[in-house]
Order: C-alpha cells, then structure tokens, then sequence
C-alpha cells in the first residue's frame, strides 16, 4: 500500500511519527498544488500518527529489554560468578563486630 510506504519514509525521518502531514503527501513539498499548500495547514491523521509515536516507544523498550535479558546462558554465569566474587572480597575486609 503506497500510504504504508510513506508513514515508514515519515517514520524514517521523524522516529517519534508527530508529524507525518508533509511526509505523507511528498506533493506538498513540491508546491504542486499552485502554492495552495502553503497557505493551508498540515493535516495530520491522529490515529496514524498515535500508532507511530507508540510503535516508536515500544520500539525503544524492546532495545532496552534486549540489552538487559538478551545475555547467553554463559554470560549470564560469568556475571554470577563476578558478583559472587565481588562479595566474598567485601566480606573479607569486613571488620570484626561490623554489622550491617
């Protein structure tokens, strides 16, 4: 559908989607209308637009998932056995009698 490619090439441009009225009609750019665009205002389909603006939030929540689940199973261990370690040295400079 031509309308699905544009909101991508607005999405490409502007990631939040909030402002998809020239992206969406390239024609308007161009001044082919006789320059009537220019006195108009952009017309912007809100739900199109809402749809980007949480494509692009959910987008940005997947990355950050990613980056903290997305380790192996190996790498998830060597960050055990860091932390382990890590502990045991805290523990072995602990005074006596300290409590925590």
């Amino acid at each position: 559908m031509m309308t699905d490619a544009l909101t991508r090439a607005a999405l490409a441009e502007d990631p939040a989607g909030l402002n998809l009225g020239a992206a969406a009609y390239p024609q308007w750019r161009d001044g082919a209308l006789g320059g009537m665009a220019k006195d108009m205002a952009e017309i912007v389909n809100l739900r199109l637009a809402r749809k980007a603006r949480d494509r692009a939030s959910a987008q940005v929540k997947a990355a950050q998932n990613r980056a903290a689940h997305g380790r192996t199973l190996a790498e998830r261990k060597a960050a055990e056995v860091e932390q382990v370690r890590r502990a045991e040295i805290v523990e072995q400079h602990r005074r006596e009698g300290e409590e925590d």
